[in-house]
């Protein structure tokens, strides 16, 4: 069994995570007065994390094409 599958779904869960997380905190950062620099930070962390994850993603798919490995779904019953 391959650890590419869990490693899939985790790198989607962060990309997602830390696009919302980028979000929000440029939004944050856009209406702050105080501590701007601290959310702008926080934004670019978060986005940075989502782009590491996108990354990883095309990393996996291209491990999973070479190893001939399917999407890893439940099977069909036939």
């Amino acid at each position: 069994m391959s650890d590419l599958p869990l490693r899939r779904l985790l790198s989607r869960m962060a990309l997602v995570a830390g696009v919302i997380a980028a979000a929000v905190c440029a939004w944050i950062a856009a209406d702050a007065d105080a501590h701007r620099g601290v959310w702008i930070f926080a934004a670019a962390v978060s986005a940075a994390t989502a782009l590491v994850a996108a990354i990883d993603l095309g990393v996996i798919r291209r491990r999973m094409h070479q190893r001939g490995l399917r999407s890893m779904r439940f099977p069909h019953p036939r």
